[in-house]
């Protein structure tokens, strides 16, 4: 698949599952626009690869975790890299806690960043590809948990089974 001419933002781009989508989106000739968490101290390494292969890369340092932090992204991102025609949804958040003992906000916390963060992005991504008339792709990312829960994760566990399809 060549994906020469296109502009893929990939969120959680710093490490994981999400430095690994960048990195394979860019194999195929994709620029970037990578995001990870304020401070990250993965992100710029990651650009540096990409960079590395010849591709286009912008860094945008976003909390995503709330609609006002993905609104900054996605307007961020448009205006680095003129255009975007793939968005990789991979927003996750995840303290390890006993089912008796999780605190419920820090439930709600994860839950919100998990679920919600995906549905901002996409949102705000999808609308900025119909305004501007080309289309393009969106693909959510969830972990394995959607389907093996780990027991001292119960929020996170739940999150990514919300959204999953089988």
């Amino acid at each position: 698949m060549d994906l020469s001419g296109k502009w893929a933002l990939v969120t959680g781009a710093g490490r994981g599952i999400g430095k690994g989508c960048a990195l394979q989106l860019a194999g195929r000739g994709a620029d970037l626009v990578l995001n990870d968490r304020p401070g990250s101290p993965d992100l710029a390494n990651t650009a540096e690869e990409i960079e590395a292969m010849g591709r286009q890369c912008v860094t945008i340092e976003a909390d995503v975790f709330e609609r006002d932090g993905c609104e900054q992204l996605v307007s961020s991102a448009v205006d680095g890299a003129g255009q975007l025609d793939i968005l990789v949804s991979n927003p996750a958040y995840s303290e390890r806690c006993s089912f008796l003992e999780y605190p419920p906000e820090l439930f709600e916390q994860t839950l919100r960043g998990t679920l919600l963060a995906g549905f901002h992005i996409s949102q705000l991504t999808a609308r900025h590809m119909v305004e501007r008339g080309g289309g393009g792709k969106i693909v959510f990312i969830s972990s394995v948990q959607a389907y093996l829960p780990i027991s001292h994760c119960v929020a996170y566990g739940a999150a990514p089974k919300t959204g999953s399809t089988t």
